[in-house]
């Protein structure tokens, strides 16, 4: 959940966690749960052992160490967690990750894979609600949001283009999740900025590699961003539709032109 302080993200999630025992519900933070473990053991992960819903409310924007975890956290693949002063667990995560935050973490992993697990649901307060109203209608709630979960699940069924049921997700969430994994795409923000759109290209143009590259390392030092190798930002350019050609001494991308190659912003 995204919004600015005091637009309701803690009392929101505060009501979610009274829906279930508290024994079953536990408050690892994001950070916590993708800690890269290349220097120390990471504990929190058992944490969520035979847990049905983790929340956090106000975690930072920190980057995320180990973005792989999330995507095993949420695919229903065993876990091998670290265990302090005991013998490490296997288990399979069934706990629901709900996050509250003002900013949204950063993060290197542009694979599919984890871009579409994200549901980033803005929130806003609404001023003058009656509190104890609301939790007299907890169980209410609870049984018209099984009765709406069963039959989303129900008419995606009848569907035979969809594979498996999704949950729902409206066009401000959708938004949300491409706005995130965008700004965490660096060679798309360099794209977006320093590239002409495909369209506008002809497919047979070419550009160095070399030059490609060195274009993209000089937008990272002016942006303060670390660097991919050469190699990762090639693959991800390859990744995203473009296509490439060699020379005798030379490797050129086809149809990719910058900005500064049409002189509609300088070279240097």
């Amino acid at each position: 959940m995204l919004a600015s302080g005091g637009d309701g993200k803690s009392t929101t999630l505060n009501f979610i966690n009274s829906l279930l025992p508290p024994n079953e519900v536990s408050h690892i933070s994001l950070q916590a749960l993708t800690a890269s473990e290349k220097n120390s053991k990471n504990f929190s992960l058992a944490g969520l052992r035979n847990k049905r819903l983790n929340t956090r409310n106000d975690i930072t924007d920190d980057f995320i160490q180990d973005a792989s975890m999330i995507k095993t956290l949420t695919g229903n693949d065993p876990i091998y967690a670290s265990v302090k002063f005991h013998e490490d667990t296997s288990f399979v995560n069934h706990a629901k990750l709900m996050f509250a935050c003002n900013s949204l973490p950063e993060y290197r992993d542009i694979s599919k894979g984890f871009a579409r697990r994200g549901y980033i649901i803005t929130t806003r307060g609404i001023k003058g609600y009656n509190r104890s109203e609301i939790l007299k209608e907890r169980g209410a709630f609870v049984i018209e949001c099984i009765k709406a979960f069963c039959d989303q699940i129900k008419d995606q069924q009848k569907k035979a283009d969809i594979k498996e049921w999704q949950l729902y997700q409206d066009e401000q969430t959708i938004e949300n999740r491409k706005t995130w994994n965008t700004e965490n795409d660096q060679v798309q923000l360099f794209l977006n900025e320093r590239a002409l759109p495909k369209g506008e290209v002809p497919s047979d143009f070419k550009r160095k590699y070399d030059t490609t590259y060195n274009a993209y390392t000089e937008w990272t030092f002016q942006n303060g961003v670390k660097a991919l190798s050469k190699t990762k930002f090639n693959r991800q350019l390859r990744e995203k539709g473009y296509k490439s050609t060699r020379s005798k001494n030379s490797r050129y991308w086809l149809g990719l032109k910058l900005k500064s190659d049409s002189g509609t912003m300088p070279k240097r």
